[in-house]
């Protein structure tokens, strides 16, 4: 017989896996536009995409920080990589939630590095989440 506690550990895990999945979905779709809109060069149509990627970054490591984090216990350095993803992911969007022009090359440049850092944050929680489900 299974205990309840190992049944709510379980139903948590999977409703975090769950949430992570969506939303990575949106946050990866609204990447995938931002970067073809930069590629085409329409500054209005970026202006408004980053701020919207902007708001789906900021759930997305929220959530990690308060809630992934409350579950799963993630080894020191695969901590230290979700932190500093986290810190980049923040200052990313400190910098591109404005009522400014965003200049393309600047966002094209920092898009990237956000990207690689964020499919590393991917990649590591994945590992978390399955290391827990075994």
């Amino acid at each position: 017989m299974t205990s309840t506690a190992t049944v709510s550990t379980a139903e948590t895990e999977h409703s975090i896996a769950q949430q992570l999945g969506r939303s990575r979905s949106a946050l990866l779709s609204y990447l995938l536009k931002l970067n073809k809109c930069i590629d085409a060069t329409h500054d209005d149509l970026v202006q408004a995409l980053a701020q919207r990627f902007n708001e789906l970054l900021v759930d997305y490591v929220s959530y990690g920080h308060f809630r992934f984090l409350d579950v799963c216990t993630p080894e020191a350095h695969h901590l230290a990589a979700i932190d500093k993803s986290t810190q980049l992911a923040l200052r990313f969007s400190d910098k591109y939630t404005t009522s400014e022009q965003i200049s393309l090359a600047k966002i094209k440049t920092d898009l990237e590095a956000l990207a690689f850092a964020l499919e590393v944050r991917f990649e590591i929680e994945d590992e978390v989440v399955a290391s827990i489900a075994a």
